[in-house]
């Protein structure tokens, strides 16, 4: 064999690889986001406490977290935003002067995101999404809680707009404690009667505020709907039938003239609350 590495029948072989150990390749440093709940003085010191922990730690640190490159006297220079007091920020850590301790040495981390702004912006959604409740009940969590009973009833059969009108009457029920439910119930139809029962069994007592809510976002949702529907049918004059349960809804005299008219008119079903957008074949 020649020096080219060249067989007898003229095909190549491969050079043999140098001998010898390969150099280690660096391993790329694993990257660790945590949560931080600054205070900040009058003087411009910042140090935050570790609210949640990166996953990748054995056990939570209880390490003081200072903001990499930050001091006092740079806080009219910094470039970039400084965390207000008792704010909470998603931070990536830079440094962990002893790894190897949880609870000794310091965490040097840079900002990543404002998760208090950020929770205020999605609680503002909220409030504007659960504005007819709120009305009556100022208290985001029982918000979600009463938009979570509502489509219970709509989906064990309530009707939508029926049940809207039987809720709202409910609020001349005088119901204060528990005793009162039995003597209070028999005041309304007895297909009704365990419907006030399972309302009682949510309000926890506020039964007035929470019968008012219910019934201000079962009405809503007659206004928005609640899913997209397939389509209605044209029985004549004002009413329409859903194609998803079958029920019959009457439209107002102002739309029932566009659709007549040729106008696209936008339907929500009075029972089960598809919305849906319909217009008169020419």
């Amino acid at each position: 064999m020649n020096l080219l590495g060249i067989a007898e029948k003229g095909s190549i072989q491969p050079i043999p690889e140098a001998r010898g150990k390969e150099k280690p390749r660096p391993q790329p440093k694993e990257v660790e986001f945590i949560t931080v709940v600054f205070c900040r003085t009058d003087s411009n010191v910042i140090q935050g406490v570790v609210k949640q922990d990166s996953a990748k730690q054995p056990a939570q640190r209880t390490k003081i977290v200072f903001i990499f490159g930050y001091k006092p006297e740079k806080n009219s220079t910094w470039q970039g935003p400084l965390p207000l007091h008792e704010e909470e920020w998603l931070c990536h850590v830079i440094q962990d002067t002893l790894p190897e301790n949880p609870r000794k040495g310091v965490l040097k981390v840079r900002l990543i995101e404002n998760l208090t702004t950020k929770q205020k912006i999605a609680e503002e959604k909220e409030r504007h999404y659960f504005a007819p409740i709120l009305q009556h009940i100022n208290i985001l969590e029982t918000a979600r809680e009463i938009e979570k009973f509502a489509l219970q009833l709509l989906n064990d059969g309530l009707g939508l707009k029926h049940g809207f009108e039987i809720i709202k009457s409910f609020a001349s029920l005088n119901i204060k404690y528990g005793w009162d439910v039995s003597g209070e119930k028999a005041k309304v139809m007895p297909r009704h009667q365990e419907l006030v029962v399972k309302i009682w069994d949510n309000c926890e007592g506020c039964w007035q505020s929470y019968v008012s809510a219910l019934a201000a976002w079962l009405e809503h949702l007659c206004s928005v709907g609640l899913r997209e529907g397939s389509g209605f049918l044209h029985l004549g004059k004002r009413d329409f039938r859903c194609n998803n349960c079958h029920a019959t809804t009457r439209t107002s005299k102002d739309e029932s003239q566009k659709y007549v008219r040729g106008e696209k008119i936008t339907i929500v079903c009075e029972h089960c609350g598809a919305k849906c957008a319909v217009q008169k074949d020419s």
